[in-house]
């Protein structure tokens, strides 16, 4: 506690658990998983590690989603793996070339360039998300 009986923001719950969307079972693993790696770095807490080093931090929260991934079924991408498992050598129009011949592509070579991009996107969102709130919380 700091001086006056106050405790300082909870920055390992609120930034990693709420930011990235984790279910109350999943963040209570991720918050022992966290205080063991910032212990083995030399921190009482994820609180305090969060606080001095938020670099490192984020780098933690990285490593954990990539061992425990979260997330819920998407529909969309349910219904794109039936068409792919029947068709997935199909050819489709992705763009066309200066010459006016179409840009073509496999299914199964759109869908795994799509789904890279998409990961990828979520990925910084969750990372954006989760340093702005921590530089809330820190009065940054």
């Amino acid at each position: 506690m700091k001086p006056g009986g106050t405790e300082p923001p909870p920055h390992s719950r609120f930034c990693v658990g709420e930011a990235a969307g984790l279910t109350a079972s999943d963040l209570e693993a991720q918050i022992q998983w966290l205080t063991q790696r910032a212990a083995e770095r030399g921190f009482a807490s994820p609180d305090e590690m969060a606080a001095k080093d938020i670099g490192g931090f984020v780098k933690l929260a990285e490593e954990w989603r990539k061992a425990y991934p979260a997330g819920k079924a998407d529909p969309i991408a349910a219904a794109a793996d039936k068409i792919l498992a029947q068709a997935p050598d199909r050819l489709m129009s992705v763009g066309q070339n200066p010459d006016g011949t179409p840009i073509t592509r496999t299914l199964r070579e759109y869908l795994a360039a799509e789904r890279g991009e998409a990961a990828n996107a979520r990925e910084d969102a969750k990372l954006f998300e989760l340093a702005s709130e921590c530089l809330i919380l820190q009065g940054g």
